[in-house]
């Protein structure tokens, strides 16, 4: 009888180890190794994504207008980037779906020059962005329009790229500001460059967030919610596992060690990844306003037009029942 129990033991033991070898590709599209995009890589690292039998393989592709186009045409499965390029998509047909929120605001601040010191200052100057439809791009043009600047017509906005690039452009002169996202802020201020606004304070919704196309996610739920099960633990890990996230900022993302330390203080003090990655209708409805006042649309559709949180709501639950 212990043999029998001993032989099937060894069995399911060896059973788990394959299927443990046999995880699924999920292939991911990010914007940049920056600090918004830390639970997914330290999930990577710290095998969280392999412990629910998924290989997570990251593409870091610059900005979000990159990255949906990757999405539509199946170079990857999943979009976690800005959103509002996904909600243009699905005004002009796209089949695809908001399923979550993975950070909770766009942590954007408003750089030029020294020598601008004003918002009027930026009458007839160039500012980078990365690029029509990004984050960037809407949290400066609100930002800009409630301080009486028009766009177009009052300052040009050149795409320039990834945040990285945005910063290298200001720095070298050849834009009169940028918006820029951590610690790149941070440099430029060192640098002398002038720290003008805080967008995040003047445009509240979730910066970044995940999307499928509808029909994959239809065709392979199982494996969708062993995915966001991954990207869920990646967020209680980053929360609570300080220096081995700090670590992995600085081998894996780039960050110098003080940056390293003093963005995840940061970001864990205002809770900006989104713990249990649930969009609200409410920050739909105010991405959606922006796209309004810009007048990308005309008029929004229903909640559920834009976003499913159900296979969220089923990644939450298993976890729990745990």
């Amino acid at each position: 009888m212990k043999r029998a129990v001993s032989g099937l033991l060894a069995v399911a033991l060896l059973l788990g180890l394959l299927g443990a070898g046999q995880a699924q590709t999920v292939r991911v599209g990010v914007t940049t190794k920056a600090l918004d995009y830390l639970p997914i890589f330290l999930g990577k690292e710290k095998g969280l994504f392999r412990e629910e039998g998924v290989n997570a393989e990251l593409f870091v592709l610059g900005t979000s207008v990159r990255i949906f186009p990757a999405l539509i045409g199946g170079s990857i499965e999943v979009f976690d980037s800005t959103l509002f390029v996904v909600l243009l998509g699905i005004e002009k047909g796209e089949k695809v779906e908001i399923l979550g929120a993975t950070t909770k605001h766009a942590q954007f601040h408003l750089v030029t020059k020294p020598e601008i010191r004003q918002v009027k200052d930026l009458m007839g100057k160039r500012v980078g962005s990365t690029g029509v439809g990004s984050g960037h791009y809407f949290s400066l043009i609100a930002f800009m329009e409630k301080q009486g600047m028009k766009f177009p017509g009052d300052y040009s906005v050149l795409t320039i790229g990834g945040t990285p690039e945005v910063w290298r452009s200001l720095e070298a002169g050849s834009i009169d500001a940028g918006v820029l996202a951590f610690p790149f802020h941070i440099l430029a201020r060192g640098k002398g460059f002038h720290m003008l606004a805080e967008l995040y304070r003047h445009a509240q919704y979730p910066l970044t967030g995940i999307t499928v196309k509808t029909d994959w996610a239809q065709r392979n739920e199982e494996l969708l919610l062993r995915y966001l099960k991954g990207h869920l633990r990646a967020m209680e890990y980053t929360y609570t596992r300080g220096p081995e996230a700090e670590e992995v900022l600085i081998r894996v993302m780039g960050y110098q060690p003080d940056m390293a330390r003093l963005g995840w203080e940061e970001y864990s003090r205002i809770g900006q990844w989104n713990r249990d990655l649930v969009i609200s209708p409410d920050a739909v409805k105010t991405m959606m306003g922006f796209l309004i006042k810009t007048g990308e649309i005309k008029a929004p559709g229903e909640f559920s037009k834009y976003a499913n949180p159900s296979y969220v709501a089923k990644a939450n639950a298993q976890l729990k029942a745990r």
